[in-house]
């Protein structure tokens, strides 16, 4: 599954930035239904569904939301 970042993951419903709405429409080709995850970067993993779609912006529906906790990973 496809993998995004995005700084804010809203609870149910949110519009993605123009840069992943415009990679997700123009590149990707994806179509509405198709699931994807989110990332913040501070722990946060979303999985994601495309509700609406236009040239320049992309609507989703967030399915599941859930903190990973960052104890147990080295770097």
């Amino acid at each position: 599954m496809r993998h995004f970042y995005e700084e804010n993951i809203a609870d149910n419903q949110m519009e993605l930035s123009e840069e992943s709405a415009k990679h997700i429409v123009r590149v990707l080709r994806m179509q509405v239904g198709d699931r994807f995850v989110l990332t913040d970067g501070k722990g946060t993993k979303a999985i994601a569904r495309v509700k609406a779609i236009s040239k320049k912006s992309c609507a989703i529906d967030i399915l599941e939301k859930k903190e990973i906790s960052n104890k147990n990973k080295k770097i």
